[in-house]
């Protein structure tokens, strides 16, 4: 046994010879797996955590290809998003589409000079008017005007499988999936900006998409977005909309008791629907703004372009003010 305050060298090496056999094999592994082709048309790959832009400071982490953290802190109130929803005189709800092909800075710059605030309240994972419904009860928000855009299924009534996870949870739960989210992220970053990762079967460190989202505007702030281009074509256009019409009669109710005009309209995607909007404008007399497709792309099949985006958030926001309700609405006959 080694005398009271001398080194152990038997206890070192104990120690000192399994780590440095793991360092040298796993260096060695980082370096030489990527040169071996070990399935057949298929290299491996190091992949590293790319830059990402300034999403802004007002901006906070919501998704990266798994569940989207704006449910729990919109359902939940947690941060300032719900606060700053209040103030606005529009509020835009729908899904990733309405995120997406309704852009923050042509509208928020084209309603500023009216002097008019917006927030955007819509959410991921295709949910619809359902939840947008319990968050306007659940916060009592009562803006001037609510726009929703989307496709027939937007008044489908149903949740979103997270969604109704985030309904189910509580608030401690909800905090907890906000903390865990966001650290998963953060840890992502700074672990694949030191250390690559070697991927053999052509999968992606992150998403085509990642969203961070503005407490200040509701509106996501997209730090990475697909590069690909699809041209926008219609889909096969139905007569009735029985399903919708239920749930869109509830969902009028509701803003109306709040003195909310409704504003429907569709950002367009790959084989789009618009039939639903005339049917329930004239059924429910809610007012419906349409712009034209021609010449827009999605990025992915499902949302618009940045380019495209740019140009029907304007287009929209042009027609959207013309409406004589939107104008009696907002108090701009006179301007």
């Amino acid at each position: 046994m080694a005398a009271k305050g001398k080194f152990d060298v038997r206890l070192i090496l104990h120690w000192l010879v399994p780590a440095l056999i793991f360092a040298t094999s796993f260096g060695t592994s980082v370096w030489l797996l990527p040169q071996l082709n070990l399935r057949p048309g298929i290299h491996p790959k190091i992949q590293t955590m790319p830059e990402f832009g300034d999403p802004g400071e007002d901006a906070f982490f919501v998704f990266s290809g798994e569940k989207e953290l704006s449910h729990p802190i919109l359902y939940y109130g947690l941060g300032d998003s719900i606060k700053q929803a209040r103030k606005a005189d529009i509020i835009f709800v729908g899904n990733s589409r309405t995120q997406l092909g309704l852009r923050e800075e042509p509208i928020t710059r084209a309603a500023k000079k009216l002097g008019l605030t917006t927030f955007n309240l819509a959410v991921g994972h295709a949910d619809g008017a359902r939840f947008a419904t319990d968050l306007f009860r659940r916060h009592d928000l009562r803006p001037k005007i609510v726009v929703v855009n989307g496709g027939p299924f937007i008044f489908s009534g149903n949740y979103s499988r997270w969604a109704q996870q985030v309904v189910d949870m509580g608030t401690w739960n909800a905090v907890k999936a906000v903390i865990e989210g966001t650290a998963k992220w953060w840890l992502s970053i700074a672990l694949h900006r030191t250390l690559p990762r070697i991927e053999y079967f052509d999968g992606r460190l992150t998403s085509n998409w990642i969203h961070y989202r503005s407490s200040q505007s509701g509106w996501w702030r997209n730090v990475l977005e697909p590069k690909y281009r699809y041209d926008i074509e219609r889909g096969e256009e139905r007569d009735s909309f029985p399903r919708a019409l239920e749930f869109a009669t509830e969902f009028k109710q509701e803003m109306d008791a709040r003195g909310t005009l409704i504003v429907l309209t569709t950002a367009p995607y790959y084989r789009v629907e618009t039939n639903h909007l005339s049917w329930l404008s004239e059924r429910l007399g809610m007012p419906y703004i349409l712009p034209s497709f021609e010449g827009l792309q999605t990025a992915d099949g499902s949302h618009l372009s940045p380019e495209s985006a740019a140009r029907f958030s304007s287009d929209f926001f042009e027609g959207f003010i013309k409406l004589p309700e939107v104008r009696e609405k907002l108090n701009l006959n006179g301007a």
